[in-house]
């Protein structure tokens, strides 16, 4: 299910979405046009969903000028990863360039805080800054 998260772009992955396409081939389907930000959680754990999601709403300009896209996971006792993925038995929030390679990793919501940063100091994004105005 895709849906609008207030002024930002969101994709909601439930288990029914991954028994149909592998979070492999979803980040695959990706790689090169957008950046990825992956929140794998447990059920129970609405803290980092919600820490998310407000700065998602919060930093929406920064985010879309970064080119930025979320991916929500949130798994039940029932929702399992491929065993062969890198995040089976894994929560948190990822950072994934637009290679699909995984640029940061936190367990919790450390992660936000250093985001700009890290991709802000990516070669590619370096190029757009250059070529394209600052809007925020």
């Amino acid at each position: 299910m895709i849906f609008s998260l207030l002024l930002t772009s969101a994709s909601w992955c439930d288990e029914t979405q991954f028994n149909k396409i592998s979070l492999h081939k979803t980040l695959e389907n990706y790689k090169w046009k957008k950046r990825i930000l992956l929140i794998i959680t447990n059920e129970e754990d609405t803290f980092l969903f919600n820490e998310v999601n407000k700065f998602l709403i919060t930093q929406k300009c920064k985010n879309d000028e970064r080119n930025l896209e979320l991916l929500k996971i949130k798994k039940d006792k029932d929702y399992h990863i491929k065993r062969t993925s890198y995040f089976k038995d894994k929560t948190g929030i990822w950072l994934i360039g637009y290679d699909g390679n995984i640029k940061g990793y936190t367990e919790d919501n450390t992660l936000l805080s250093n985001l700009y940063n890290l991709i802000d100091n990516m070669p590619i994004r370096k190029k757009e800054m250059k070529e394209f105005k600052k809007n925020c």
